[in-house]
């Protein structure tokens, strides 16, 4: 049992350190450590205890030469394909963080067609309502807008329920969307 209220020195704790790190530095020692925590499980009640640590305590951000060493480390790293099929099968239908239960696949209305898409755009000036970035502002080419759904909702084909936005913006709009809801409805009350 841990003495409660006891503090070491700040010498005693400076041996301690030492002590530990060549500890670290013999292989045999290292070897030994790993393999006893490998395959451990943590009961549930130890799994609350740290996540409630953690509740509320803010993580530093990463400094600028922090994240040029990440990615200094990860140069050169080489991903198999079978690890990428992992990876992607992790994330995708109802594995995704985004998945709402196969309503993407669901179709739109058949209002929903060309002169509506056109008429909203016309409207909203070929204009990016969250950017703010035109139809022919980059180079390349002209940017795709898309029409969303303000609510979600792909049979709610009113013309107060649409807006213009670009490709990049409409993707984001995709994630958290009670909150883009909210948003989109007070722009398009304000206007």
């Amino acid at each position: 049992m841990p003495n409660k209220g006891f503090k070491h020195s700040a010498e005693t704790r400076a041996k301690m350190s030492k002590a530990s790190k060549l500890m670290w530095q013999d292989l045999d020692y290292r070897e030994i450590v790993i393999k006893t925590r490998v395959g451990s499980k943590r009961s549930n009640e130890t799994k609350a205890k740290m996540s409630a640590w953690q509740k509320g305590k803010k993580k530093k951000p990463l400094t600028e030469e922090h994240k040029k060493n990440i990615g200094k480390a990860l140069e050169g790293r080489v991903m198999y394909e079978e690890h990428k099929a992992k990876m992607s099968a992790a994330s995708n239908g109802s594995n995704s963080s985004q998945w709402l239960s196969g309503i993407s696949h669901s179709p739109y209305s058949p209002k929903f067609n060309k002169q509506l898409r056109v008429k909203i755009r016309e409207r909203d000036n070929h204009t990016c309502q969250l950017c703010g970035v035109e139809k022919n502002v980059i180079s390349k080419g002209e940017i795709l807008m898309a029409v969303h759904h303000i609510d979600y909702d792909k049979t709610n084909c009113s013309e107060d329920n649409l807006i213009t936005l670009c490709t990049s913006c409409n993707f984001k709009a995709n994630g958290n969307r009670e909150m883009w809801q909210q948003y989109f409805e007070c722009k398009l009350l304000v206007a």
